[in-house]
């Protein structure tokens, strides 16, 4: 006979499923006042568990879930980020082209590769803060919507 007592993972096993336990637990259990008890609660308590009816709610929850998920991404919403790209692309191109010889001789006072840097920098970063514009104006948009 074991001296300590076993574990309530243990006692809840035998409780449930005597057969499946270890001997020397099957044979503590049986021979502990204080286990035993143990046992009887257990298992008093599984069965008011089982005795209770599943839970049911006066409300729909499916409904109720599903209006919480965010609506998904119609297949237009995939494709902004390439038009901003080419609305960017179809005005810079023609002030590139009026203003670019002066836009080159200002490139060309400072070296080449650092103004590359500097202007690709910013045009990354604008194209990056203007989507990030049009997102949270449209979230702003929505969250009004559903109110």
């Amino acid at each position: 006979m074991k001296n300590n007592h076993p574990i309530d993972a243990e006692i809840q096993q035998y409780a449930l499923l005597r057969n499946e336990c270890n001997a020397e637990i099957i044979n503590h259990i049986d021979h502990c006042a204080t286990c035993k008890l143990k046992v009887e609660q257990y298992q008093l308590l599984f069965s008011g568990i089982e005795a209770l009816d599943a839970p049911q709610f006066d409300f729909d929850l499916t409904r109720a879930v599903m209006t919480q998920l965010p609506a998904p991404k119609s297949k237009h919403e995939q494709f902004i980020p390439v038009i901003i790209f080419l609305v960017i692309a179809a005005v810079g191109c023609p002030v590139f082209y009026v203003f670019g010889k002066t836009f080159l001789q200002i490139l060309s006072n400072l070296k080449g590769i650092l103004s590359g840097i500097i202007f690709l920098t910013a045009i990354v970063l604008f194209t990056f803060l203007y989507i990030d514009q049009v997102r949270s104006y449209k979230n702003r948009i929505n969250k009004l919507n559903l109110n």
